[in-house]
């Protein structure tokens, strides 16, 4: 059994939207970026300012519903994009999907590889992160029909 210690901070820099979630993983030094939108490459291209080593993801097809991004010369930051507008909101099935490749990448570019014996690590890692992931999305959508209703 490995217990994992995890900080939860979500920044406020200038970066942050209110469709951004920023999860630091303080024992691995890295962090976690979801972002959820309705066009996955555009809001990939907003970063390139600050993360010029993205341009080289910015091809995802247009109908891809989620990705993720480790780099291994940067593992210190993850980028995690999901789709979602009014049309089709963004689903558990995704958000699980693009955790795995979140932890399976973190845990890989810091020199920790799943095997039988270490495969606890990454189960607790993935459960956190869909556990924090959820619950801001479900806050993000709220208050998103919340501010669409008022006039």
């Amino acid at each position: 059994f490995v217990k994992i210690f995890v900080n939860f901070v979500v920044k406020t820099k200038n970066m942050i939207k209110s469709n951004q979630l920023v999860i630091n993983i303080g024992w691995l030094h890295t962090e976690v970026n979801v972002f959820f939108d309705k066009d996955i490459n555009s809001c990939l291209r907003q970063l390139v300012n600050d993360y010029p080593w993205l341009i080289e993801y910015d091809d995802s097809d247009p109908c891809t519903t989620g990705m993720t991004i480790v780099d291994d010369i940067h593992p210190s930051d993850c980028f995690i994009f999901i789709k979602d507008d009014d049309s089709e909101p963004a689903i558990l099935d995704t958000i699980i999907h693009e955790c795995f490749h979140a932890c399976f990448g973190i845990l890989d570019a810091h020199g920790i590889n799943l095997t039988v014996d270490s495969n606890e690590v990454g189960a607790y890692f993935n459960a956190y992160l869909v556990k924090q992931i959820t619950t801001f999305y479900n806050d993000y959508r709220i208050n998103l029909i919340d501010t669409k209703g008022k006039t």
